[in-house]
């Protein structure tokens, strides 16, 4: 199944088209294509560094790299589970650097489901760490219940069934087959917190991006649901994920992007 490009619109420098890889690559916000990796396996070890790209909704100021998260993947023993290791860098406006870390234990089923995890979520003005912003959160799943505890506090949540992260969704997304269909409904633990219930995820078929001289095929899926923005996952032959986008924001696959660039206008 395959479907074409829609070209980017643009009313003066008004950006008036959700971010895509032809909107992303008129913006600046691609700067080089990812290079093909023919040893990728979603089901194996693999490490993914993404680059975190805003747009503030014009074609020519305020678009920029804000951050990274580097993703690490390590199947246990068995391979009913496996290991996910998320750090991510965020730069926010004043001066602020958030660092989270988050190391999950994931089942090795259709969402990546998350059973045990540790977060720290800290935040920095220069290098002085601001203690009433930062928190920790263990996590874990026993059978249809979910525990957090943040220091001395403890929440439940019950009755759950599918079960999906932010984080693993983009794991188990580059695993799914490449046929028109969608996953079943799913709770999306939202940075492995926040609950959000009725999440979908719609393979939209094929879809054909000229890029420095190169004709790429990418694969579409699309997640859908209740109190959250749609997400936009494409993938390139090798199942690998190469791009992410919601709302204003771009997780764009670059092995090479390194913290100190971050902030830096991508024009």
């Amino acid at each position: 199944m395959q479907s074409k490009m829609i070209a980017p619109q643009f009313e003066g420098n008004i950006v008036a088209h959700p971010l895509s890889p032809s909107v992303l690559a008129k913006l600046g916000g691609l700067k080089q294509w990812p290079p093909v990796s023919q040893e990728f396996d979603p089901h194996s070890s693999w490490q993914h560094t993404f680059r975190i790209w805003i747009c503030h909704g014009y074609t020519n100021r305020g678009n920029e790299n804000v951050g990274l998260i580097r993703l690490a993947r390590t199947p246990e023993p068995g391979g009913l589970t496996f290991r996910l290791s998320v750090r991510q860098t965020i730069l926010h406006v004043g001066g602020i650097r958030q660092s989270l870390d988050a190391d999950i234990t994931c089942r090795n089923d259709l969402f990546g489901s998350p059973i045990d995890w540790h977060l720290e979520n800290r935040f920095f003005r220069g290098d002085r760490l601001s203690s009433t912003l930062s928190n920790s959160l263990e996590g874990r799943r026993r059978a249809d219940r979910i525990e957090l505890r943040t220091g001395d506090s403890v929440s439940q949540m019950n009755r759950v069934k599918n079960v999906g992260s932010d984080w693993s969704v983009f794991d188990a997304v580059q695993r799914w087959p490449f046929q028109r269909s969608q996953s079943p409904s799913f709770d999306l633990l939202e940075n492995l917190t926040v609950r959000r219930s009725g999440q979908r995820i719609f393979y939209r078929g094929v879809e054909n991006f000229h890029h420095e001289g190169r004709d790429l095929r990418l694969h579409h899926f699309v997640q859908l649901g209740p109190g959250m923005l749609p997400y936009d996952y494409w993938l390139d032959r090798q199942r690998r994920l190469v791009l992410v986008t919601t709302f204003t924001r771009a997780y764009i696959l670059d092995s090479n992007y390194v913290l100190e660039t971050a902030g830096s206008a991508s024009r």
